[in-house]
């Protein structure tokens, strides 16, 4: 719950302003740029990889080294798209011209 308090200040963007005209400050990076670039040491790639083999010998911390390695595949590549298929049946009327009624499935 919002405390109301936190609201106190809150002012509307009107249409066409902008609250920050100068964007991003120069310099100013992307935690997943940041990650991509540790990831790409060697140094970083090989005590990673010794965790993952110390952790992969005790059966209870393989979900947590799945759940690792999803959140470094997500920051770093976004996360996968998922697809979904959907299956839908409609009955309806359709009417063309005002005069002839079609039933469609």
């Amino acid at each position: 719950m919002v405390h109301p308090n936190s609201l106190k200040n809150l002012k509307p963007v009107k249409p066409g302003e902008v609250r920050n005209p100068n964007g991003r400050p120069p310099g100013i990076k992307y935690i997943s740029e940041i990650m991509r670039e540790l990831l790409s040491e060697d140094r970083v790639q090989e005590l990673i990889r010794e965790q993952i083999l110390k952790q992969i010998e005790e059966p209870d911390s393989q979900e947590q080294i799945r759940k690792m390695i999803a959140e470094l595949r997500d920051t770093t590549e976004g996360k996968p798209k998922q697809s979904i298929e959907v299956e839908a049946k409609a009955d309806m009327n359709i009417q063309l011209d005002g005069d002839i009624p079609v039933k469609g499935k």
